[in-house]
C-alpha cells in the first residue's frame, strides 16, 4: 500500500509542477501587457518589444486569446511606429483565431485598429467601410462596452471626414460620439471624453466657429489631472485657437507651456514639438522678434531631424524584432527542455531508488525498466537532433527569401501592385527619408512616383504600368522637380540615383 502511495505521489508531482508553471507564465504574459501599456507614446520601441515577447510567450503556451490579444497589441506597437503593413499582418491573423470572431470587443479592436491602418495610409474610403461594418455589427444590447465602443467608432469616423477638410459631416458624427460619451459620464467619468472634446474642439476652429471651439478645449482641459496627466495637446490647442483669433502673445504662451509640458514629461512626440515650434517661429516673425524667430526655427529643424533619425532608428530596430533570430527562441527552448530532462531523470532515478530500498527487485526486471528508460532519452535525443536540423533548413530557407524581397520590389513596381510602396519603404527606407527631409508634406502618391524614378523608370515606362497618360505623368514630374527645389538643368534621374548615397 505505501509503495503504491509513493508511485502516485511521484506521477502527480511533474504534473502539479507543470500546471503551476503554466499559470505562473500566464500572468508573465498579462504583466508584458501592462509594461507594454505602460511604455506606449514614451517609448514605442520598448513598448513593442514587450508585446513580442508576451506574443511568443502565448503562442509557446498555446493559449488562442492570449495569443490573439498580444498580436492586437503588436499591431497597435507597428501602427503607432508606422509600420503598417507588418501591423495589419498580425492583425489578419488574430482575426483568423475563432475565439476572436466569438468576442463582439475583441473582434471590433482589431477591425477599429484595421481601418486605423488604412486611414494612416491615406486609404478613406477603406478606413470608412471598416467603421461603418463596425458599427453594424455591434449588437444593440444597452451596455456601456457597447456604448463606448459606438462612440469611438463615430469619434473615428468625425476624425476621417476632418482629415478630409469635409467639416460639416464630422460635425454630425463627433456629435453622436459626444452624446454617448457625455451620457456614460454622468454615471462615471470615461477616459475617452477628453478626446471627443479636443477632436470637436478642432473641428469647430476650421469651421470658423471659434467661440464653440474655445469652449470645447476648455472642457477637455477640465478632464486632465494636473500634474499626473500631460498637457501639451491641450496647450496647443489653446495656441491655435488664440493665433487663428490674432492674439499673437496669447498664442505663443500657450505653445512655449506645451513645449515645456512635453519636456517635464519627457514625451517623444517630434510631430506636436516641431509643429508648435513652426508656429512659435511664425509667430515671433510677426511679432518682428528676430531672435525668438531663429530660436524656434532652430528647435523646428532640430525636432524634425531628431525625429526622422529616431523614426529609421525605431523602424529598423522594429523589423529586427520581428524578424528576430529563431536561434535564440530554439536556444531557450533548449534550456528549458534542458531543465525538464534533469528534472524528470532525478524523479526517475529517485524513484528507482526508493523502490530498490523497499524492496528487492528481480535483476531481470530492473534492467527492464532501464533499458525503457534510456530507450527514451535516445528517442528524446534523436527528435531533438531532427528538430535542430529542421531549424536549420527553414533558417537558410527564411535568408534566402529575405535576399530575394529586395528584388521583389521591382516586379510589384511593374505590376502596380498595391503593396508595391509599402514594400519600397522596407527595402529602401533611407530614400523615403531623405524625400520627408526635403518636403515633409509629400503625399502617399507623390512618393509613389518618386520610387519609380529612383527604380530608373522612365516617363514612358510609368505610364504604362500605372495606365496614365504621358502627359500626366511628365506634368507630375515637373511638379515633383518643384516641390523638391531641383534646379532645371539637373538630371532628375540621376538626382533620385544619388539619394541613397547621401
Amino acid at each position: 500500500m505505501e509503495r503504491v502511495k509513493l508511485l502516485y505521489l511521484f506521477i502527480c508531482i511533474p504534473f502539479v509542477l507543470l500546471s503551476q508553471t503554466k499559470q505562473v507564465d500566464i500572468e508573465h504574459v498579462n504583466d508584458l501587457f501592462r509594461k507594454s501599456d505602460a511604455y506606449m507614446f514614451k517609448d514605442d520601441l520598448k513598448s513593442l518589444e514587450y508585446a513580442k515577447e508576451a506574443s511568443l510567450l502565448a503562442e509557446k503556451l498555446n493559449d488562442p486569446k492570449l495569443t490573439a490579444k498580444s498580436y492586437l497589441i503588436l499591431a497597435r506597437g507597428l501602427n503607432y511606429m508606422r509600420i503598417y503593413d507588418k501591423s495589419l499582418l498580425y492583425l489578419d491573423k488574430g482575426l483568423k483565431f475563432s475565439i476572436v470572431k466569438d468576442d463582439v470587443i475583441l473582434y471590433q479592436h482589431f477591425k477599429e485598429f484595421k481601418a486605423d491602418n488604412f486611414g494612416k495610409l491615406g486609404l478613406f474610403d477603406q478606413e470608412l467601410n471598416e467603421y461603418f461594418d463596425i458599427l453594424k455589427t455591434i449588437p444593440k444590447q444597452d451596455t456601456r462596452d457597447f456604448k463606448q465602443l459606438d462612440s469611438r467608432i463615430n469619434a473615428r469616423i468625425a476624425y476621417n471626414y476632418y482629415n478630409q477638410k469635409k467639416y460639416k459631416v464630422a460635425l454630425i458624427y463627433i456629435n453622436k460620439a459626444l452624446k454617448v460619451q457625455e451620457d456614460l459620464s454622468k454615471v462615471e467619468k470615461t477616459s475617452e471624453l477628453y478626446n471627443i472634446y479636443q477632436v470637436k474642439g478642432e473641428i469647430c476652429l476650421q469651421s470658423k466657429k471659434k467661440d464653440s471651439a474655445y469652449y470645447y478645449f476648455q472642457k477637455a482641459y477640465k478632464i486632465i489631472r494636473k500634474g499626473i496627466e500631460y498637457e501639451y495637446m491641450s496647450l496647443k490647442s489653446f495656441g491655435d485657437y488664440y493665433k487663428t483669433i490674432g492674439d499673437t502673445n496669447k498664442a505663443i504662451d500657450y505653445y512655449i507651456k506645451a513645449l515645456e509640458d512635453i519636456k517635464a514629461f519627457e514625451v517623444r512626440d517630434f510631430d506636436y514639438t516641431s509643429e508648435i515650434s513652426k508656429n512659435l517661429s511664425e509667430l515671433y516673425a510677426i511679432k518682428g522678434n528676430e531672435k525668438g524667430q531663429k530660436l524656434y526655427m532652430e528647435e523646428y529643424k532640430k525636432a524634425i531631424e531628431e525625429g526622422q533619425n529616431l523614426k529609421r532608428k525605431d523602424l529598423q530596430a522594429a523589423v529586427n524584432l520581428i524578424l528576430s533570430n529563431q536561434k535564440e527562441e530554439l536556444a531557450k527552448e533548449n534550456k528549458k527542455n534542458y531543465y525538464w530532462i534533469l528534472l524528470m531523470a532525478g524523479i526517475i532515478i529517485l524513484f528507482i531508488a526508493v523502490l530498490m530500498l523497499e524492496r528487492r527487485i528481480k535483476s531481470r526486471k530492473l534492467q527492464h525498466v532501464e533499458k525503457k528508460a534510456l530507450q527514451k532519452e535516445q528517442m528524446f535525443i534523436r527528435e531533438k537532433e531532427e528538430l535542430t536540423v529542421r531549424y536549420e533548413e527553414d533558417t537558410k530557407k527564411m535568408e534566402k527569401m529575405v535576399n530575394e524581397s529586395f528584388e521583389e520590389v521591382f516586379t510589384l513596381a511593374k505590376n502596380n501592385s498595391p503593396g508595391f510602396f509599402i514594400r519600397f519603404q522596407e527595402v529602401y527606407p533611407e530614400v523615403v527619408s531623405e524625400l520627408l527631409a526635403k518636403d515633409c508634406k509629400l503625399r502617399v502618391s507623390e512618393l509613389r512616383l518618386c520610387a519609380y524614378f529612383f527604380l530608373g523608370f522612365t516617363t514612358k515606362d510609368i505610364a504604362l504600368y500605372t495606365f496614365r497618360s504621358i502627359n500626366t505623368v511628365r506634368n507630375r514630374r515637373q511638379n515633383l522637380r518643384i516641390k523638391l527645389n531641383i534646379p532645371a538643368e539637373e538630371d532628375l534621374d540621376l538626382w533620385f540615383k544619388n539619394l541613397s548615397k547621401k
